[in-house]
């Protein structure tokens, strides 16, 4: 003889859909937690800029200590030079880069430039090889947790920002030369005054831009370094025939080493 169910035991199946259902909720709710938000595209560009295998190991500057240094980084003279910026500081194609050239080759460089950055401005991805192109802000934040501390900081931008919202860019380059002087107080800062594009005449709002980095870079102490106009219909011949390569070296090299002397 079968025993009447106990009015209890009928609520049994709804008992473990209930309990079921529960234990998705935490999974999920766990779930959530542990993946976080959403990467932003500058996230995105900050990560991307470290860990992107298309930085030579030439770009990045060996483990040092993490105490700042007010001379050479090394007996040897070797100094360390964190390069952040635009194309002009990585020649076009397979060419030598100029940057890494600094000290006659052996000061170690931190080549964090990308094409098409700016102090704002962020390159396409297509323009960099990376998910997302850092701007200066966003390569200066990542360099800033890398326990070498660099001797000499290069920036070079400006050229890509002339089209954005100037009240945005001065906050921005300002921020930048805040944040570099900050950062490294015992290093030798050069700033290259922006490299008008392949235009000709040359912007209006690029004499505004150079204006701006001139006194933001002088501002900090910095060293402003004015590289001419090679693309400019009516650049010096010398000027037009380097596009960035030995008379920029020459110019940096120059003004890193009468900061150093002085």
């Amino acid at each position: 003889m079968i025993a009447p169910m106990n009015p209890g035991d009928r609520r049994w199946p709804a008992d473990v859909g209930l309990a079921v259902l529960a234990v998705a909720v935490v999974a999920f709710a766990a779930f959530v937690v542990v993946r976080g938000p959403v990467q932003s595209s500058a996230d995105e560009a900050a990560r991307s800029d470290v860990s992107s295998p298309t930085v030579e190991p030439s770009d990045e500057v060996p483990t040092g200590p993490s105490t700042p240094t007010t001379g050479p980084a090394d007996p040897a003279g070797a100094l360390r030079v964190l390069a952040l910026g635009d194309e002009t500081l990585r020649v076009a194609g397979k060419e030598p880069r100029w940057v890494t050239r600094l000290g006659e080759g052996r000061w170690k460089v931190d080549l964090r430039a990308r094409p098409q950055s700016g102090y704002l401005a962020i390159g396409p991805a297509q323009a960099c090889g990376l998910p997302a192109c850092p701007n200066v802000a966003t390569m200066l934040a990542v360099a800033e947790k890398q326990p070498a501390v660099p001797d000499v900081v290069l920036v070079s931008a400006g050229a890509y920002d002339l089209e954005l919202p100037p009240d945005e860019v001065e906050a921005s380059t300002t921020e930048v030369f805040t944040n570099i002087r900050a950062a490294y107080p015992d290093a030798v800062v050069v700033a290259l005054l922006p490299l008008g594009r392949g235009l000709d005449p040359q912007p209006e709002d690029l004499a505004r831009v150079t204006a701006l980095v001139r006194t933001q870079a002088e501002r900090i102490g910095a060293t402003a370094v004015d590289p001419g106009q090679p693309f400019a219909g009516d650049a010096p011949q010398d000027v037009r025939i380097d596009r960035g390569g030995d008379r920029l070296l020459s110019l940096v090299q120059r003004a890193v080493d009468e900061a150093l002397a002085g």
